[in-house]
């Protein structure tokens, strides 16, 4: 950019454009010496406080009177090779930059530090900040989305294991860029329930059957996230496994007209076959010879038998299952076939030696160009946001901002004054990094002159390019510093 800036330039006009420059840094300078005896009056009416402002309004006052009589200076040597209209839109790009940056690294710690505060969270997880940064690459999702679906998981993680906690984000994530408009809180909730209530350890078998089941549904990760809780502890009392319960609702969705009637429908079913159900359903039971210690399948086949034979038909189901659930029984004893089938398409995948999400995902993206290059683009977009989120200077300058404006209104400056001053601030720090650093603001240290060699610094420029150090890129252990568990493709 600093070559958009150098461009030499010769019109009538440059003469003039110099005397202006010259004229300006002449201003500034009288500026700041009536502000300088302004302070000087005040000193003996502040405090420690105070002066340290007052002192910060010096360093300002200093450095505009500086940079402006540089820039004329410049211009006078290099005959007005410089634009001012370029030199006044690249410093307002960089203070656009100031804010934009600092307002990305404060919505990112408001979401985290709830995550921090959390116990003894900051203590084992120092380095939060970049691990969530680097879920967020891995997963292609937001910062601030990542912070607060951890902060779920750990608030809601009583029973889980560090290690298991650990893979659920993992695997959400990974299962989440399958459904980049799901939540992901309600993907880890899937796999917190999940997990809870079968106490599997291995989230990666978690996940084959979370994908598996959806598959076999056709429903939404939003949608099991919802309804899991209300049929997956009932399945499991009644003997069957997490996988075997989960791949009745999956039979039982594309039964019913919705996922939530089938979760109705399943929910009471369940309940009633386990001696939950009213006293005529207990009935029913008895008389067919089904007692809740059988498991689920076995009462099932019970009564499929029964319904064969007559003896159990659409009163009997209603009663037992409720008049808007009798559609998802009948079906679970007409089609016994059709049902054991979606069960072992799921429960078959409840193993450690396939990852199905990954599978899917490198198939798409291996030969699917457009949705390889969106995801991409996803990535690398997270990638530039946790880079200027990570930016402490334009804090630091935001900071000196606030502090220069208390130390206005604390000495009585009326509002133009005050946005007039602010305004040659933020010019200021609009500079070229290595022309001004905040340190030198923040601190009310004396500046030396401004260095004859730091001119073609003048432009645009990316605040902090040391940041890049902090670019949390999945896969990488020297930037993401949380092991070698993720791969960035």
């Amino acid at each position: 950019m600093a070559k958009d800036v150098n461009i030499h330039v010769k019109t009538p006009g440059a003469p003039a454009a110099k005397q202006q420059l010259d004229e300006l840094g002449r201003a500034s300078q009288q500026v700041g010496q009536k502000t300088t005896e302004g302070q000087k009056q005040a000193a003996d009416s502040t405090d420690k406080s105070t002066q340290k402002l007052t002192g910060m309004g010096r360093v300002l006052n200093k450095l505009k009177t500086q940079v402006l009589s540089f820039v004329g200076a410049y211009a006078g040597l290099q005959g007005v090779r410089i634009v001012i209209g370029q030199i006044t839109r690249a410093i307002r790009t960089q203070i656009q930059a100031i804010e934009e940056y600092a307002q990305i690294a404060s919505e990112q710690q408001k979401k985290l530090l709830a995550l921090q505060a959390m116990g003894a969270f900051f203590e084992e997880h120092p380095e939060a900040r970049k691990e969530v940064a680097a879920y967020a690459v891995f997963g292609r999702r937001p910062f601030e989305e990542v912070a607060g679906a951890w902060y779920a998981l750990e608030s809601k993680g009583a029973g889980l294991t560090k290690a298991q906690k650990e893979g659920i984000m993992r695997e959400a994530l990974e299962l989440g860029r399958m459904e980049p408009e799901a939540d992901l809180k309600s993907i880890i909730d899937v796999f917190s329930i999940y997990a809870k209530e079968t106490r599997q350890k291995d989230i990666n078998q978690v996940q084959n059957v979370i994908r598996q089941t959806l598959s076999q549904a056709g429903a939404e990760l939003s949608q099991m996230g919802q309804y899991l809780p209300r049929f997956l502890s009932l399945g499991i009392a009644g003997g069957l496994t997490g996988a075997e319960t989960a791949g009745l609702w999956a039979f039982a969705t594309t039964r019913a007209p919705t996922p939530e009637m089938a979760t109705v429908g399943i929910r009471n079913i369940f309940a009633a076959l386990q001696g939950k159900g009213t006293p005529e359903s207990q009935k029913i039971l008895k008389q067919l010879g089904i007692t809740p210690e059988m498991n689920i399948f076995e009462q099932l086949a019970t009564l499929s038998a029964a319904q064969r034979a007559g003896k159990f038909g659409v009163p009997e189901a209603e009663t037992l299952a409720g008049r808007e659930n009798i559609a998802v029984l009948l079906s679970m004893l007409t089609e016994p076939t059709a049902m054991m089938e979606t069960v072992r398409q799921v429960t078959e995948v409840a193993r450690p030696d396939i990852d199905i999400a990954r599978e899917k995902l490198e198939h798409i993206m291996s030969t699917d160009e457009i949705a390889r290059r969106e995801e991409e683009g996803r990535r690398l977009d997270i990638i530039i946001k946790n880079i200027k989120g990570a930016d402490v200077r334009a804090l630091r300058w935001k900071e000196v901002w606030r502090r220069y404006e208390i130390d206005l209104r604390k000495r009585g400056y009326p509002e133009w004054r005050i946005k007039a001053e602010l305004g040659i601030a933020k010019t200021i720090s609009g500079m070229a990094p290595g022309l001004v650093e905040p340190s030198a603001v923040e601190e009310g240290v004396p500046i030396e002159e401004l260095p004859t060699e730091t001119v073609q610094q003048i432009g645009p420029v990316i605040i902090n390019d040391n940041s890049v150090r902090y670019n949390p890129v999945a896969g990488s252990e020297q930037d993401r510093g949380i092991g070698a568990r993720f791969n960035q493709d």
